[in-house]
């Protein structure tokens, strides 16, 4: 969810640059600030995508048990969905 969150505030903060920042920027120093605030978010959410997706199987596999144990009858209770069609492991 943090990581969705990260995502949406960097869309945001582009969307402001484009449309506020930029057309008042009056010089290269100014340029700059807004490239560094566009990018800051960008990249937190690619490293926060990107943890998420190279998380241990074995956390995951744990973090299930957990939610399982508090009493979620099933992973999909939990939080994971499944598709129509598609299988749980």
């Amino acid at each position: 969810m943090l990581a969705a969150l990260v995502t949406y505030d960097a869309a945001l903060t582009l969307a402001q640059a484009l449309l506020f920042n930029l057309p008042r920027a009056r010089g290269a120093f100014e340029l700059a600030v807004v490239g560094v605030a566009v990018a800051a978010p960008a990249v937190a959410a690619v490293l926060l995508w990107s943890a998420r997706m190279h998380r241990p199987e074995r956390l995951v596999r744990a973090a299930r048990r957990e939610e399982l144990a508090r009493g979620a009858a099933a992973p999909s209770q939990a939080g994971v969905s499944f598709a129509e069609g598609e299988e749980r492991r």
